[in-house]
């Protein structure tokens, strides 16, 4: 292992793991998110230019990219949804018509300006802005105002 980033490894875990705790959702889940931070920094450790970019910047924007891949790969296997399966019918959304939920999808999906990770959590999934945000480390009221152009884009070609 690189001197300097053992000597950074140990001066700064602890302190990573409570920065990343809550966003990461616990301790647990916050270690696992900075151990594979360190194993990227180490995966490229000869792309790092200390002239450029003091370490500790490069290492929070990979810590950041770490966690949007946890998160990203939470979502993605369910895990963050809480639910007694004894009690689950499959049809939290029997009310709504599957026809227009599969337009809306096949909208969000045609998304080209970044924003599809943010309507699919927020109209597919049910995630309140606020979530969102801590989940893709995105401004707010950016969230709010993807969601509201949507609304308007869905109003004019859905005929809602």
């Amino acid at each position: 292992m690189n001197k300097q980033l053992e000597r950074f490894y140990k001066t700064n875990y602890l302190t990573l793991i409570k920065r990343v705790s809550h966003r990461a959702g616990g301790p647990y889940n916050a270690e696992d998110v900075v151990q594979e931070a360190f194993v990227r920094a180490l995966k490229y450790w000869g792309a790092f230019e200390p002239d450029k970019k003091e370490l500790g910047a490069w290492f929070h924007t990979i810590l950041n990219n770490a966690l949007k891949d946890f998160k990203r790969q939470e979502l993605m296997y369910g895990m963050c949804l809480e639910f007694d399966e004894e009690l689950y019918t499959g049809k939290e959304m029997a009310h709504v018509d599957q026809d227009v939920l599969a337009k809306v999808a096949k909208l969000i999906e045609e998304k080209r300006d970044g924003t599809s990770d943010i309507l699919s959590l927020y109209y597919l999934r049910g995630y309140k802005p606020r979530e969102i945000a801590e989940i893709l480390d995105i401004n707010n009221k950016a969230i709010r105002m993807a969601v509201w152009r949507f609304k308007d884009e869905m109003k004019e070609k859905l005929n809602v």
